[in-house]
């Protein structure tokens, strides 16, 4: 018998002798609703979409609420030419530094709209979370009848489309 056979011979023992005691036996556990629904929520890519999707609009907030980077610009005229321009005596130099001033309220309405978008992703959200859960939940009838969510399906379709429109951006 060689070397090779019996390294080989050993290692298969010791997998068949260590190997049941590594695996733990699997049994079948009860799961509860609670538990079964946070699975589903967890494990829905919908909804982790929905979050990528809020902070996504939390940095177009952000950005929205910074300023203009200021500009700084050289410009060096009748330099290097021929004639009376040979060299650099005759130059003319141009430093310039500029920063954009935005008025009437320009930057308030982008941030306006950068809120407006991080507003929009949370209730996205909500109604993808509202939709992994099953309808026939308990709380489903005492939800629906409740005066607030009456109060806040009267408000979403009362928001106006017009300003999400021209912003680019949808409601759905």
């Amino acid at each position: 018998m060689s070397f090779k056979g019996a390294v080989a011979r050993i290692a298969c023992a010791t997998a068949l002798l260590v190997g049941p005691g590594l695996t733990a036996p699997c049994y079948a556990q009860p799961l509860s609703l609670r538990a079964a629904l946070q699975r589903a929520l967890a494990a829905n890519p919908r909804l982790s979409a929905a979050e990528r999707d809020i902070g996504i609009a939390s940095g177009h907030r952000i950005q929205a609420g910074a300023w203009a980077n200021p500009e700084l610009s050289y410009e060096q005229d009748n330099s290097f030419g021929s004639g009376p321009y040979r060299g650099t005596r005759s130059a003319e130099s141009t430093l310039q530094i500029s920063q954009l001033v935005e008025l009437f309220g320009k930057r308030d309405a982008r941030i306006a709209v950068g809120r407006a978008g991080v507003e929009s992703a949370v209730i996205q959200r909500k109604a993808v979370r509202l939709e992994v859960l099953p309808p026939s939940s308990p709380n489903t009838k005492a939800r629906a009848s409740s005066p607030w969510v009456k109060m806040s399906d009267s408000r979403i379709t009362a928001l106006p489309i017009e300003p999400f429109a021209t912003c680019g951006m949808s409601i759905a």
